[in-house]
């Protein structure tokens, strides 16, 4: 990799040109045989001077380094060359980060690490849960108490409902609570309704069970207040109420109007739904919602949303594949 860095980098337009001292050739005079006669000096003249890279260190699916940036290059120019340098180096991907001003990392990926996806282990931590796996092999977490509300917004069959079943499964061993709002017509998380707290499977449904939320954070509040702590996790451990998840499967359901009749139910649903985000984090009532397709239903009540995390699913092919 470093034998190579020279040829990569100046196929990949990441070298600079430097003034350097170089031994060069000036030809003289010619003789009367035709042979020019040359002679060797020391001049300055301008050469491709490769970005310094110090030795690579492996890791599980391929290997990394750290490259000093050259004067006037950003990560981004690295970034912007990444796929050239994959298929330089023969390799899955290249992705760029920069730990700090003047340095960035390649993370060298050999295969695609999501070829084959083995059992996901439990997290161990409270809120805290393993969905997946990354593009660079690592563990996809989602931890409720650093991002209390998230988002994920995606086309038809982008995997915004697996999402929403990895999140159950991982929660369900957890002492919290959980609560669905599927408006699907219940049949993505009917299967859990063991497990769940309530469930709802429509918009009349969907407004009590928000007002019930809602209830729910005003009395956590005044718990809190009572105890002189700005959130439950202050409490002492015998007074802190059970976390709240919440899990939405189709927002955009929840706004579609049919005709005017249905007016007020909306503008209950709104106001709940803009609340219970803004409120729902110092009461331990997190939630994760997804929806598709709708964006100028949504587009109204999203800036006002405490959804703090926002995630986009797509579909790796144009071509729809059939779910087993």
């Amino acid at each position: 990799m470093r034998a190579t860095w020279r040829k990569v980098a100046l196929g990949c337009a990441l070298t600079k040109k430097q003034q350097r001292w170089w031994f060069t050739v000036v030809p003289r005079a010619v003789a009367s045989t035709g042979i020019v006669k040359v002679r060797r000096r020391i001049q300055r003249v301008a050469v491709d001077v490769k970005p310094w890279m110090w030795l690579p260190l492996p890791t599980r699916h391929g290997w990394r380094v750290t490259v000093r940036l050259l004067e006037g290059r950003i990560p981004a120019d690295y970034s912007q060359a990444a796929e050239r340098l994959a298929h330089a180096w023969g390799v899955h991907a290249v992705r760029v980060s920069s730990p700090r001003p003047g340095r960035i990392v390649l993370a060298v990926t050999i295969r695609d690490p999501l070829v084959r996806l083995d059992t996901l282990p439990a997290s161990g931590e409270l809120l805290k849960v393993i969905v997946g796996k990354l593009e660079t092999g690592g563990p996809w977490t989602i931890d409720f108490r650093a991002v209390p509300h998230w988002l994920n917004a995606g086309a038809t069959q982008s995997g915004k409902s697996n999402l929403a079943n990895a999140l159950i499964v991982g929660l369900a061993p957890q002492p919290v609570a959980l609560v669905g709002f599927d408006l699907k017509g219940g049949v993505e998380f009917a299967p859990y309704a063991p497990r769940l707290s309530a469930l709802a499977t429509n918009r009349a449904e969907s407004v009590a069970l928000l007002g019930d939320l809602v209830a729910l954070m005003l009395d956590r509040m005044g718990l809190c207040r009572a105890g002189g702590a700005r959130n439950i996790w202050q409490l002492p451990a015998a007074l802190r109420p059970v976390p709240v998840v919440v899990l939405v499967d189709e927002l955009a359901e929840l706004y579609l109007m049919a005709d005017k009749s249905e007016k007020d139910e909306i503008a209950k649903t709104s106001t709940a739904c803009c609340g219970s985000p803004n409120s729902g984090e110092r009461s331990a009532s997190t939630c994760s919602c997804a929806g598709s397709g709708s964006a100028p239903t949504l587009a109204p009540v999203l800036p006002r949303c405490g959804l703090s995390a926002r995630g986009g699913s797509a579909i790796g092919s144009t071509t729809p594949k059939p779910r087993p």
